[in-house]
This record gives structure tokens, sequence and C-alpha cells, in this order.
């Protein structure tokens, strides 16, 4: 296989004519030695070529008049010559020619009805003595008369104008048939064969050697039930119905006669007989059929009922033969199996010794199979359809018997390429393994098996693997698959074992990339020109493997990344190879990194380490300035960019990576530091004009890089690569200069092939602007035919991706302060617009409402209004008046009343009042507290988790922001009263309580928590020393002290307010103090009692008393301050016996 590539003139300068190899060291035919053969496919195993002599007939047979058709030809491989036959002539040439278009000799046919004339090339008898013929002798049959005319010289045709060349004719007695077959053996003349399966031998010379004709007849008429009714056969009856057929005629050499011939018939009657001068008789006559298919039903029950022969060649043993057959593959099918069996023949049996089913090909009922075998008896051609199986025989008989597979091939011709006839040469062992077949549209092809070069070779040495039989199939699929004048098809229906397929796609891949492929030179004159070639080929590949069934993606992937490697490192050499100092710093980089001296550097570079491109590039690049790096990979950038899209997307629908992929990654997956090169050099390269193109190709790049990695690491386990990439990629930076470019389309492409929608919208809502711009100006027609179109493209993107598409771009533009765009800008898709806000209602409730108004829906506004008033704690309190003001108007506004908005109603009006109240709290707290730093002066006496919690609701509050229950609480219990405004404080706590009271929506355990807390701190604030301190006091003193006290007057408002009822105590909507309500007030808390109270709204989870985390620890030391707050005030009531106290309050009441 070494000296393939140099005799493929092809792949270096382009040529398609190639030298013949030395034939008799391939085992070859050497007829052709004076002229150049076209090679159309090489192997170890066999060659295919085309002959270049080519009739002027055959080369404008697409334009022939519809009134001519061709039949049949032949090729005389013994004489040199070609024949074809149709409806008005028979042509003749000689294909040794070594014009390109021979001279060809016509002969007129007049072919009166639809059976074509036979014709035969023969040796030419000797015209004196001991002297030939330069030309064969021509026989012609009119196969519906049985005339026959014999030219002793094809030079003899009238069309030639020789004068005074004899015809000789002969009549056959042809007795309602026609001729079906003729076949020419030197030593005994022409059998001749017909529809009724008539056999007559035509001898062409007297018994002193002079041209004469004279028939005699070796097989009588062969009846059968369907001939038997049809009586005068048709020759469309005969083609179209499975009437039984003459199959092989042929001279037998070896130990039997001179003259033995074996006459087969597609029913499987075989008949050898002898043939002297003056007599016939009969040696065998045997039924085939019962035996053939008995041996095989075993296998296959069904093969009787289809079952047809083909034709027969003898093996080494004269005795010995090879059978072929077929049958259907099932019932119902019309494909057929093709069988070669092996036999031997006795006087009256038969012995079946093997079969071989023929895997590579089916065959099918408008296909005639034929057989021929090589001289050598090691090699079978079968002829089916437009295929020619070719195969190893055993040596001998023995050797079958072994179970073993021999190496089978098949060459396909286009279907547009028709088949007219064969030929095998059969002179001698030496050049016994070619055939030739003749077809229509491309001429003579010559198929060459060759043999094993040593004898000591065995037979088991030239089976072929299956991944390397399918290696050997893509090879020529690659390497001669370009011409497109080739007449072979490379079929990928070959390839139908997925693992070898897949392992033999791999393994030619990496030939060519590496240059390890013995089709590839081991030197290349023009690295350029080496290249581009080389890429052809594997552009090739790729399209073979996209048609290839079942190939993973992870294999097409394989091969793409090859293709991009050799592709960039073509474009890579091609712009350093113009720039002598760039050639310079390459071949240094190239002696640093591997060793190669200079003088051999960039041919060793480019042939054999292509693998190692980007990072070779790298190398260089480090030492070139920014504007010199960019347009040296400019050409990289942009042909990397094709390959992406015309093969991984369109070719080999690639548009994911999966996780199963493991052998390969993305060629610049792992040079990140390649690509901060490159976008260093752009972001230091000027913006003007000059270099927009040069600025979009590789911002381009760059931006479709980043992203193609980005998803990739999404699949791949490949964290610390992901997050490098991440850092490097700056994408808005990319896609501003992308857009400033005005590149749109391009870009908008590349982002919709990764569904990067931000980018997406990017570039559309600039162009929104830019049209917007336009229009405050003048609404011209084309502005508004641009406005269509862009809304067009918005309406791709919904209709494409949908809801995917739909919530990138709705929060898009409300991230960018442009909630109109998202609310009222595409109503054709407010479904989407409605799942959104479904599925953000927790976030978005401040732009739903907003929707909600416009479309009149007054009570899923007031709703989402009052929703994000409560929840949403970070607001200003102004926002959140707003927000429940505005959520009230919603309600009036829909002008009737239900339980559901009177309960909405009244929540709204409480959270009002809370707001109310705060803004109060606010006020005051401003003119006292000036600073933050100031806060700690009003928290001096608190202990200290609560003092750090307080002081945080405090700055809050001075920040206008709401607070939750719990904190509004702790502001107002808490709080040192420096003033008298703060000593009402409790008294506002309670009238929070108050309106909580009346809401269903607190939990009333958390109220109740509250409320004790609250009375425990009011208490908690009194100066019971100085209360209690009557002694020398009169009582109206004390009264008068005691009314002063805080919370003496806080009762009294609570009283005067309604909230305590003196009367009823029932209906007291704060409880009466009493000495039963100190008793409950000076308890200690549970641990879930404390959750409660800082919940904020008295919703917890259940509580895990188990868990030692730091929030329990910080839970339990809360518990430890509201426990000191309760042991304070029990020791106050013990002390100065308070429950008399606030008896005493309550009475005055």
């Amino acid at each position: 296989m070494s000296s393939i590539f140099t005799a493929r003139k092809e792949f270096l300068d382009n040529q398609t004519e190639v030298s013949d190899k030395s034939p008799k060291s391939q085992g070859g035919s050497a007829d052709v030695n004076d002229f150049q053969l076209i090679e159309l496919t090489r192997i170890d195993q066999y060659s295919v070529s085309k002959l270049p002599s080519q009739p002027a007939f055959l080369r404008n047979y697409a334009r022939w008049d519809d009134s001519e058709h061709v039949y049949e030809g032949t090729v005389d491989s013994q004489l040199g010559y070609g024949l074809v036959v149709s409806n008005k002539s028979v042509y003749v040439w000689n294909y040794n020619s070594k014009e390109t278009v021979p001279v060809t000799i016509a002969f007129d046919v007049e072919q009166k009805d639809d059976i074509p004339w036979k014709a035969v090339l023969v040796d030419s008898l000797p015209r004196k003595f001991n002297e030939r013929a330069s030309d064969p002798g021509l026989l012609l049959f009119n196969s519906s008369t049985g005339l026959v005319k014999y030219f002793e010289e094809i030079s003899s045709s009238p069309s030639v104008g020789i004068l005074n060349n004899k015809i000789i004719e002969h009549q056959l007695p042809l007795s309602g048939e026609f001729i079906t077959k003729t076949d020419y053996y030197k030593q005994i003349g022409v059998i001749v064969s017909t529809s009724k399966r008539r056999v007559f031998l035509l001898r062409l010379k007297d018994s002193a050697g002079k041209p004469f004709i004279s028939h005699m007849e070796i097989q009588h008429q062969q009846t059968s039930f369907l001939s038997g009714l049809l009586h005068k056969q048709t020759y469309h009856s005969y083609c179209k119905l499975e009437t039984p057929k003459i199959v092989s005629s042929k001279l037998l050499k070896g130990n039997l006669s001179t003259n033995s011939i074996v006459i087969l018939d597609s029913e499987g009657s075989l008949s050898i007989v002898d043939c002297n001068r003056d007599s016939v008789s009969q040696l065998v006559c045997l039924n085939l059929k019962d035996r053939l298919t008995s041996s095989l039903a075993e296998v296959y029950p069904h093969v009787g009922y289809s079952f047809k022969v083909h034709d027969i060649a003898q093996l080494e043993q004269s005795s010995e033969f090879l059978i072929l057959c077929s049958f259907h593959r099932e019932p119902i099918t019309d494909e057929r199996y093709l069988m070669l069996l092996t036999i031997q023949i006795q006087k009256d049996d038969i012995l079946i010794n093997a079969s071989y089913k023929i895997n590579s090909h089916y065959s099918n009922s408008k296909e005639t199979p034929t057989l021929y075998i090589s001289s050598a008896k090691n090699t079978a051609f079968v002829v089916s359809g437009n295929s020619i199986i070719l195969m190893d025989l055993f040596s001998s008989i023995d050797k079958i018997t072994r179970l073993e597979r021999k190496w089978e091939d098949t060459v396909n011709l286009k279907n547009e390429i028709s088949i007219l006839g064969t030929s095998s040469r059969n002179s001698g062992p030496s050049d016994g393994n070619t055939l030739y077949v003749l077809t229509k549209q491309s001429g003579i092809l010559q198929i060459c098996r060759f043999l094993p070069n040593h004898s000591d070779e065995t037979e088991n040495d030239n089976i072929l693997d299956g991944m390397e039989l399918i290696k050997s199939h893509i090879e020529q699929a690659i390497y001669y698959g370009g011409m497109q004048t080739n007449p072979l098809n490379f079929d990928s229906n070959k390839f139908r074992d997925g693992k070898d397929v897949e392992k033999a796609i791999i393994k030619v891949s990496d030939e060519i990339l590496l240059n390890t492929s013995e089709y590839l030179p081991q030197f290349a004159p023009v690295l350029v020109d080496y290249l581009k070639k080389k890429r052809e080929i594997m552009n090739r590949l790729c399209q073979l493997v996209a048609t290839i069934k079942d190939v993973s993606d992870q294999v097409k992937l394989k091969v793409l990344f090859d293709n991009e490697k050799l592709t960039a490192l073509t474009s890579f050499y091609q712009e350093v190879s113009q720039d002598s100092k760039l050639t310079e710093l390459l071949i240094s980089v190239i002696k640093d990194k591997y060793g190669i001296q200079p003088d051999h550097a960039l041919n060793k570079f480019v042939l054999y380490h292509a693998n190692d491109v980007i990072d070779v590039m790298k190398a260089v690049f480090k030492q070139c300035p920014d504007q010199i790096i960019l347009k040296v990979f400019d050409p990289v950038a942009l042909s990397f960019l094709n390959l992406e899209s015309e093969l991984k997307y369109s070719l080999f629908k690639v548009s994911r990576y999966s996780s199963e992929i493991t052998f390969s990654h993305p060629i610049f997956l792992e040079e990140t530091e390649l690509l901060q090169l490159i976008d260093k050099a752009l972001q230091n390269l000027p913006t003007s004009k000059d270099y927009h193109d040069l600025l979009f190709d590789v911002s381009r790049f760059l931006y479709y890089t980043f992203n193609d990695l980005i998803l990739w690491n999404r699949n791949e386990n490949q964290r610390s690569i992901s997050e490098t990439i991440q850092s490097t990629f700056d994408r808005k930076r990319i896609v501003n200069l992308l857009i400033y470019l005005r590149r749109h389309s391009e870009i908008l492409e590349i982002a919709e092939q990764f569904q990067d929608f931000i980018t997406v919208l990017d570039i559309l809502d600039d162009q929104r602007e830019t049209i917007n711009s336009q229009i405050k100006c003048d609404l011209t027609p084309e502005i508004e035919k641009r406005q269509n179109a862009l809304l067009m493209k918005f309406h791709h993107f919904f209709e494409t991706y949908g809801f995917q598409f739909a919530s990138t771009l709705y929060q898009y533009y409300i991230d960018n302060h442009k909630p109109k765009v998202a609310l009222l800008g595409f109503p054709e898709f407010d479904h989407y617009l409605e799942q959104f806000f479904e599925q953000n209602s927790d976030r978005l409730g401040k732009l739903a409402w907003i929707r909600d108004l416009i479309y009149k829906d007054y009570f899923s506004a007031a709703q989402r209004l009052a929703n994000e008033a409560s929840e949403n704690q970070n607001e200003p309190m102004a926002h959140k008046k707003l927000q429940l003001s505005l959520a009230k108007l919603s309600i009036l506004s829909i002008g009737s009343s239900t339980n559901l908005l009177d309960n909405l109603m009244e929540n709204i009006d409480i959270n009002l009042s809370l707001i109310n109240l705060q803004e109060i709290l606010a006020e005051e707290l401003s003119k006292l507290i000036i600073s933050k730093k100031d806060i700690s002066k009003f928290t001096q006496s608190v202990q200290p988790l609560m003092k750090k919690s307080l002081e945080e609701s405090l700055e809050r509050v001075l920040d206008r922001k709401s607070l939750t229950i719990t904190s509004l609480l702790e502001v107002l219990t808490l709080i040192d009263p420096v003033t008298n405004s703060l000593e009402m404080n409790c008294y506002h706590a309670f009238k929070v309580l108050a309106l909580l009271y009346t809401s269903n929506n607190t939990v009333p355990y958390f109220l109740k928590e509250c409320e004790n807390l609250v009375w425990k701190r009011l208490l908690l604030k009194e100066d019971w020393s100085k209360l209690s301190n009557t002694e020398n006091k009169s009582e109206s003193y004390v009264s008068e002290l005691l009314e002063k006290s805080s919370f003496s007057r806080i009762i009294k408002r609570l009283v005067n307010h309604g909230y305590i009822n003196t009367k009823n105590p029932a209906e007291s909507v704060i409880k009466r103090p009493s000495a039963e309500l100190l008793k409950s007030l000076i308890k200690e808390y549970s641990l879930n009692e404390i959750r409660v109270l800082r919940s904020g709204n008295g919703i917890v989870n259940e509580y895990d008393y188990e868990d030692d985390s730091e929030e329990n620890k910080k839970l339990k030391a809360l518990r430890d301050e509201y426990n000191n707050e309760s042991a304070e005030l029990k020791a106050l009531v013990d002390e100065y016996e308070i429950a008399d106290w606030v008896e005493t309050v309550m009475f005055s009441q």
C-alpha cells in the first residue's frame, strides 16, 4: 500500500490519470501498459480503473436519439475489443487503442421487432499459411429468424468501405423461439441458446480450416408447464414471466473431454455433453434444484419457493464446480440472498461440499447475476445489478469444508451507471484476476484483484476484520470520492456494524490529521496546497459520516474537531508563510518545542503535528504585536466559524453537547490563554472604520467560542475550566462592540444558536430604540417597514422558544427599567405575561398590579398591592402607604360589596393605620435622634441581644422603612421614654394589638403573647418605689402622684377609647389588668414561645430541640433575657405589692 499515493497523481496535481502499477507483482492484468489507466479506487486487495479509450457513441450516449436503444455489450479481453448492441447497430472498437476516442466500426442491423440481435467477436482465421488477420471476426445473430452473418474481419463492415470481403450467412432452424444467449470459445466455436432451451453449437471452419458455418443441436427443446401453455413464446413474456432459461453454457477443461460443454438452466437442470465433429453424447444429466434446496432448507426453510440457479463455474478439479444461486430473504420481500455452493459432479449424483452466503449484497428479481472465476481459481467475481462482488475462494474442496470466512468486498456503481456486459480474462494464472465491466455511461472499467506477493502467505492472512474492511471503504470514499466523474458509488449503506464503523471513522480521522495514512505522502513540496488537499479529504470524511446512520454525536464531534485543527493549521500557516519574519518566528517555536532542525521544521510540523496547532499558535502570538496577532488570526477565526456552522449545526445536526462525549473536546477548551491574548489584542485595536471588518470577525469569534465552551462545561465536570472561561468572558463588552459595528443579523443568528436571549434582546432593543428615536422625528413608510420587520423578529422568538424567551424578555425590560415595554409591548403573547407574573408573584407584585389596572381587573390589582405592601419589608413607608391607598381605591372602583372584598378592605385599613403609626413614630424619633450614632442613648437600659435588635429596628424607622409587628412592638416598649410623647408608646403598642385583633390574618396566640409582653414592659417602666413611698404623705398627694403615673395615664386612655370595658370586662379588646394577669406575666418562657414572639407575625415552623446551630444558641440567649424581665417583674410584684396598686388604678377609672 505504500506506493498507492504515488500512483494516484490526483492528490498532488489534480490529475485523474495514473500510471498502472507493476502488474505481475500485484497479480493484475498486463494488457494496458501502453496507456494510462484512470484509477477510480485502490486498496490492498484490488483496484478499479477506467480505460481511457471510450468510443464517441458512448461518450455522447446522453444525447442519443430516442429511437435508438442500447441492449447489451461485451468485452473480449483476449481480443482486446469491446462490442455494444443497439436496436440499429452493432458497434465494435479496440479498447487497447492509444486514442481516447478510438475508431468505432458500426454494423447495421434490421431489427423489425422488439427482440435484440446478438453479436459475438471471434478470432480471425489465417488468410495464408502461418498468417493471422489483424482484426477479429464478428458474428451477428438475428434472434428472431435465426439468420447468422459471419464477418471474417470487422473491417468487412460495409461502413468501412473495403471491397471483396466475404460475408458468410447461415440459417439456424428456429421454431417459434428466439436466441437468448451466445458464448464463443475458440476451441469449439459459438454456443447458441434459445428461449425453448434448445442449444446449438456453431462451428466456424471446415475440416480444412477455412471459414465456414455449420451447426449441430447439442440439446433438444426442454418443455415446462408454463412454456407448454404459451406454445409460441413472445420476447415480452419470456422476459417478464418466470419461465426457465438457459443461464450458463460453458466449455469445460480437464479430463472429461476437450469438447465437453456444461449447460445449466435457471431450474437447476444440468447437462454435460461431449461434442465430436458429427455427433453429440450426453455424459451427465442431473436436476440440481432438489438436492441444493434440501441442503439449504435446514437453515432457510423457505428456500424452495423462490430458488433460482444463475451460473456455474468449474474449479481446479474437472468434477468440482461452483454454483451461483439465489432465493428470497423472506417470502414477502423481493430481496434475494446470493449463495455459492461447491459441488462435485458424479455420473448420476452430486456431492455438496459447502455453501457460502454472500453478505455484502442482496439481489432482486430484476437482476441476472453472473459468476466469473479467476484462472488461478482463488477469486470469484459475482456481477449482480450495479454491483460486483469480489471474494476469495479456497484452493481445494477440502479447505472449503472448514467453517472459516474468507475476504469479501463489493464494488458498487452509481445508480445512473448501467452495466452492458462483462468479461473475465482467463488466459493464464499470471493475468487471470481481472474483470472487465462495460458500462453505458463510463466505458470499460477494469477490476483487478491483487494476489499475495509471497507464496508462503497463509490463506487467512488476506482476511480483513470488520473494522479494517469498513475503514478501507471509508478511505475509498474520501480519497477517490472527490472525482465527480467517478462512476463508483461509495455507498454509506455498507456501514452496518455501528461499533466497527465508529472505530474505523476515528482511525481514518486520526490518520488524516497526523499524516499516518498510507494514502498520504511523507513529504509535501508546497505545504499550503498540501494542506488544502487534506482539508478536502477531511471534508469528504465529514460528508460521509453525516450519511451513515446511528453514528454517535461524540464520533461526529471527534471528526469535526480534527477538521477544525486541520483548518486552523491551514489558515494559520497560509498567513504566516507570506511573512518572512513570522515564518522565522514559527520555525524558532517549532525548534524549541520539538527539537526539529530548521530545514525540516515547517514540513515536519505541518505533516505530523497538526494536533498541536493551537498551542504553537499561542507561542507565536506571545511574541507578536496586537495588530499582527489579529491579522494572522482573522482567517483562522473565519474558517473555524464556517466549520461550526456548516458541519456541526447544518451537517451533523449537533446543537447541544452530551455528557457521553469523553474522548474529544472543543479545540480551544484548554487554550483559554490564547483566547485571552486575542481578547486583549481586540481591546487595544482602534475602532476606526478601517478596522471594522477585523473587529467584527474576531469579536464574533470570541462571542461564539466563549458561549460554546460555557455550553460544553454545562455537561462536563470541569468546574475550574468553566470558572476561568466565565471570568475571562466579558459578554456585555463584546456584544456592545458588535452592536456598535451594526452587524445585528450575524450576531443575532449566533445568539439564537446558543439561546442566549439576553444578547438577542440587547440587539433587538437597540434596534427598537433606534427606530423609536426616528419615529419621533417622522414616521416614514421606510421606518414603518423596519418597525414591522423588528416586530416580526420578536414574534419569531416568542413563537419558536415560547415561555423560555418570553420570561427572559419580561425580566430584561423590568431590570432595565422599561416595564412599559414588558407590560404593553406584546399583547399577542399576554398568556406568557400571565404565566410570568404567576411564577414570580412574590417579587413582581409591584408591576403586576399596573397591568391589572390597565385591563380593569381591580380586585386582582388590590390583592397584588395589598400582598406586596404586607410582604416586602424593604420598601419605604411612603411606598407601602401608596400601595395600600391604591389597593383601597381599586376596591372602591369595583362598586360592589362581598365578604371577600370587605375582608380585603378591612385588612388594607389595618395596614394603613399601622403605617400611619410608624410614620408618626419616625417623625418623633427623627427630632430626638439627629444621627444614628445617637441611637444608643435611647437603648442604654436594654439587655444586650434585645439592645442589638432594637437598634436595628430604630435604624429602619429612621430610614422610613416599615417594621414587622414584633419589631414595632419592640420599639414601642423597649425604647427609653425621654419625653412625654415616648412615655405613651406602650399605649400605641396596645392600639396596634387592638387593630390586629380585628384582623383575620394574625395568629391569635401570637397576639396574646405580645399583649402580655406589652403589659410586662409597661409595669417594668413604672417607678413603683416612688409610688410606694407614702410615709408622711397625704392621701391627696398619693392620689395625685398615682394619677400622674405612666401606668395610670395609659390605663385611662385604654378605658376612655374603649379598649378596656370596665363595666363588662368580657367585651374588652385589651385584657383588664388584674392580679391574675400579673401571675401570667412572671412566668418563664419556653423556646417555642420565644420563637413565636420573634417571628414577626406568629407563623413559625416546628421546632427542633436537638438542633445545636448558632441560631438556636442565640434563641436560648434571648430566652434568658426574656426570663430576666419576668424575674425582675416578679421581684417588683413581691416587693411593692403591685397587684394592690393595679386594683386601685382600675377602681378609680
